[in-house]
C-alpha cells in the first residue's frame, strides 16, 4: 500500500516522443494533447502507476493494442504475425506535467521471448494490474491471459489466466522501459467456485502477520448452473454470480496461497482498488472497482475482510471515465489516479491506424468526513500546463438566452466558473426555499449552433438535497440516439435479432476493426459484453451505420423491445409508442405497426450526475465547475470536485471555439465569474 521513502533526484534522460511523432498529431483537430496516449492503436485501463524513489519519475502502465481496437483474450493467434492483443505500454513523467511514451516494444509486452526462467504465459493479453514497491523494487503484478493447457470435457481449451509480476530489467535506466516477468500465481491455483477470468491484480498491502497480502476480481459459479469451460467448478452455496475479491498471501512475494474473498459485491470485479486516506479513522477504508459505487466501510484487519458501511455514495467517475486506478505517492502525501476515457475519434498518422481512447489527466484523491465521500480534482500540477489566461470576467449577469464571452475561446482549455445566484431577491421569507440554475456552453459558435453545456440546478434552505447538474450534447460525431442496422443480445440468453436497438443504459462503445460483419461481431460484442462489469445487454452496430462496426454495451437500464411489438425496437413508457428501426429509418409509431417513417431530427442528448450535500448542509446558491477541455474530450468537475464526469465530445464543427453562459432561472437573477486558460502539450518536447 506504501511506498518506502528514499533518495528524490531529477535526472537527464533522453526524450523520443518528437520521434513517435506527436508534434504532427497535435496539429489536427480531434487529436488530444494533454491526455495521454500511444500515437496510435487503442488504449483502455490505467495501470500500475507508481513514483521511483531513485529518480523520482512517476511511471503509468496503460492497456495498448497497437494495431487498432483489441479483440482481447479470443484475438486470432497467427504463427509469424503479432496479435493485436493487450499489452501494457509505459509512460513515465519527471513531474506529472510532461509525459514520455517508452514505445511499443516497451513496457510490459504479451508474448514474446523468455525473459526469466518462469516467464508468465501471456500470449493471449496482458490485463490489468497494480504495482506494489517491495524492498524497493517496484513490482507490477498482473494477469496473463492464456490457454488452459487441460482441455475441456469438449476438447477446447479455454482462456484462463495466471498471475504474474514484473520487475525493471534495468535498474539503473532511469526511464525503467524494459522489464522482466515471472509467474507468481498459477491459473491450476484458481479457487474452485468462482469463473476462469480471474484477474485485475490489487495493490498487495501487509497483513497482521506480517505477510503480503493480494486480491484478484472475479465472479462466483452459482450451484445451479451447469459447468463450463469458464466455470469448471460450480460452487453448490452460490445462487447467483455475485462478485468476489480473492486474496492470496506471501512471506515473500514470490510463493502466494490461497485465502479467502476480501469482499462479495454485486456482479464481476474488475479493476478493484482498496486503501485507506490519511483523515479516515482507523481501519475506515475506501473500496472500488470499474462502473460501481465508492464504498467506505471497516477493514477487519485480524480476519482481513472489509464490510462496507452501506451508506457512501459517488463515484470515481459519472460518464466516460472508467477502470480507475490509483496509487499512494509517498513524496507528496497525495493519493493519485487515472481514469480510461472510452471513445474513438478520428486522427491521421503514420501507421494509418486508428486512434481509440485516452487517459484523464492525474487526479488527487482526498476524503470528506463531513459528506462519507470522496473528492477528486485535477492534480495541482495540471496547471503547469497553462500557456496563457485568455479571459477573466467578474460578477457577470448571467442572460437568459446563450451570450458568447467575447474573447474566451479555445478547444484546449481549463476553464473555472463560479455561479452565484441572488437568492434573496423577490422573497418575503428569507429561509424560503428558492430553485435555480445556469449552465455554461463550450466548443460553441457565435450563432449558437452545436455545443456541449454542463449545468446546475439546486434549491436552497433543504438540507441534505442533492444538486442536480446536467450535461448536454448537440450536434456530435458520435450521437447515437437511434441506431440502425444492429443485432442485440437480452439480457437472459444469447438470442439474436436483426435491426432492433435497446435505447438507453449505454455503458460504453467498443470499436471493431474494419471489415467485422455477421456472426464474428455478434461473437465479440457478446465477449465485450460479459467480460464489462454492470454489462446486461449489447448493440453490435454494422459498418457503414453510426461509426460501426462497433458494440454499444448497456447497463440495466436499457429499455427493451416488448414480445409483441411487429416492429422492432422499445415502447415509450409515456406514450405506450413503439420505437422503430429497419434500415435507415427510425422515428415513433403507433404499437403494432410494422413499417417505419422519415427520421426525426435528433435532439439534444442529455447526460448528468448529482452533487452530494451533507445532512446538515444547505446548497446556498454558490456553484463552481472547474472544467477541462482537449479537442475530443471535456472533463467536468462539480462544485470543487464533490462529483466528476468526463465526456467523449466530437463537434461536427471542428473549429468551433466559443464559450457562452445562459441562466436556466433567470427570475432569480444569476452572476457569474470567469477564468479561461489556454493550454499546452502534455507530451515532453526535445
Amino acid at each position: 500500500m506504501f511506498l518506502h521513502p528514499g533518495t528524490f533526484m531529477l535526472l537527464l534522460v533522453a526524450v523520443v516522443s518528437a520521434a513517435l511523432g506527436y508534434h504532427a498529431l497535435e496539429d489536427q483537430p480531434y487529436y488530444p494533447i494533454f491526455h495521454i496516449r500511444p500515437p496510435s492503436g487503442h488504449v483502455n485501463d490505467p495501470n500500475g502507476p507508481f513514483r521511483d524513489n531513485n529518480t523520482g519519475y512517476v511511471h503509468l502502465f496503460m492497456q495498448y493494442c497497437p494495431l487498432g481496437p483489441c479483440l482481447g483474450q479470443n484475438a486470432p493467434i497467427v504463427p509469424g504475425k503479432t496479435p493485436n492483443v493487450q499489452s501494457a505500454t509505459h509512460f513515465y513523467s519527471k513531474d506529472l506535467v510532461k509525459w514520455t511514451w517508452t514505445g511499443p516494444d516497451a513496457g510490459v509486452v504479451a508474448g514474446g521471448k523468455e525473459e526469466s526462467d518462469t516467464d508468465c504465459p501471456d500470449f493471449r493479453g496482458v490485463y490489468s494490474g497494480s504495482t506494489t514497491i517491495v524492498d524497493g523494487v517496484p513490482h507490477y503484478a498482473y494477469p496473463g491471459v492464456h490457454d488452459n493447457p487441460i482441455p475441456w470435457t469438449d476438447g477446447k481449451h479455454y482462456t484462463t489466466m495466471s498471475q504474474c509480476t514484473a520487475v525493471p530489467a534495468n535498474s539503473s535506466d532511469p526511464t525503467l522501459s524494459q522489464w522482466k516477468k515471472r509467474t507468481i500465481i498459477n491459473a491450476s491455483q484458481i479457487p474452485h467456485g468462482v469463473r476462469q477470468h480471474f484477474h485485475d491484480d490489487s495493490e498487495a498491502f501487509i497483513g497482521p502477520d506480517g505477510r503480503w497480502w493480494m486480491f484478484c476480481g472475479t465472479a462466483a459459479c452459482p450451484g445451479n448452473k451447469p459447468a463450463t469451460g469458464d466455470c469448471p467448478y460450480p460452487d453448490p452455496t452460490a445462487d447467483s454470480a455475485y462478485g468476489v475479491n480473492y486474496l492470496f498471501s506471501s512471506a515473500d512475494f514470490k510463493t502466494w496461497k490461497q485465502e479467502h474473498s476480501l469482499v462479495n459485491t454485486s456482479g464481476f470485479v474488475s479493476c478493484p482498488e482498496f486503501y485507506t486516506l490519511p483523515n479516515m479513522e482507523k481501519n475506515k477504508y475506501i473500496y472500488h472497482s470499474m462502473n460501481s459505487v465508492t464504498e467506505v466501510g471497516t477493514f477487519d484487519v485480524s480476519k482481513v475482510t472489509f464490510t462496507p458501511d452501506g451508506t457512501s455514495t459517488g463515484k470515481y467517475d459519472n460518464a466516460d471515465g472508467h477502470a480507475a486506478k490509483s496509487y499512494w505517492d509517498a513524496h507528496t502525501g497525495r493519493r493519485i489516479m487515472w481514469a480510461w476515457i472510452a471513445g474513438s475519434f478520428p486522427c491521421v498518422n503514420a501507421d494509418h491506424r486508428p486512434c481509440d481512447s485516452m487517459q484523464s489527466v492525474p487526479r488527487e484523491i482526498t476524503y470528506d468526513t463531513a459528506l462519507d465521500a470522496l473528492i477528486i480534482n485535477p492534480v495541482a500540477e495540471v496547471a503547469g500546463l497553462r500557456t496563457g489566461l485568455i479571459k477573466q470576467v467578474s460578477a457577470v449577469a448571467v442572460p437568459p438566452v446563450p451570450k458568447v464571452v467575447p474573447g474566451a475561446k479555445g478547444t484546449t482549455l481549463d476553464v473555472t466558473v463560479n455561479f452565484t445566484c441572488n437568492t434573496t431577491a423577490q422573497r418575503e421569507n428569507a429561509l424560503a426555499p428558492v430553485t435555480c440554475g445556469a449552465a455554461i456552453r463550450l466548443r460553441t459558435t457565435e450563432s449558437g449552433s452545436g455545443y456541449f453545456q454542463v449545468g446546475f440546478q439546486g434549491t436552497t434552505n433543504s438540507p441534505g438535497q442533492a444538486v442536480d447538474v446536467i450535461v448536454s450534447m448537440e450536434e456530435t460525431l458520435q450521437d447515437t440516439s437511434t441506431v440502425p442496422a444492429m443485432r442485440v443480445r437480452g439480457p437472459t440468453d444469447y438470442t439474436v435479432s436483426n435491426n432492433t436497438n435497446f435505447p438507453k443504459g449505454d455503458i460504453r462503445d467498443v470499436s471493431l476493426p474494419p471489415g467485422t460483419s455477421g456472426a464474428t461481431g455478434v461473437a465479440l460484442c457478446e465477449q465485450h459484453c460479459d467480460n464489462t462489469s454492470g454489462c446486461h445487454a449489447w448493440v453490435f452496430v454494422e459498418e457503414g451505420h453510426e461509426n460501426g462496426p462497433r458494440c454499444a454495451l448497456k447497463g440495466s437500464n436499457y429499455c427493451a423491445p416488448s414480445a409483441d411489438d411487429n416492429c422492432a425496437g422499445c415502447r415509450d413508457s409515456s406514450t405506450m409508442k413503439c420505437f422503430c428501426i429497419s434500415g435507415e429509418q427510425h422515428g415513433a409509431h403507433p404499437a403494432n405497426s410494422s413499417s417505419c417513417g422519415t427520421a426525426p431530427p435528433h435532439p439534444p442528448k442529455a447526460r448528468g450526475f448529482q452533487v452530494p450535500f451533507a445532512a446538515t448542509e444547505s446548497f446556498d446558491g454558490s456553484f463552481n465547475f472547474r472544467i477541462l477541455v482537449d479537442k475530443c474530450v471535456i472533463e467536468v468537475y462539480a462544485q470543487h470536485g464533490r462529483a466528476i464526469g468526463t465526456y467523449m465530445y466530437l463537434p461536427n464543427n471542428a473549429s468551433a471555439d466559443g464559450i457562452s453562459l445562459l441562466a436556466s432561472t433567470p427570475s432569480v437573477g444569476i452572476t457569474a465569474s470567469l477564468e479561461v486558460y489556454s493550454m499546452g502539450s502534455a507530451y515532453e518536447s526535445t
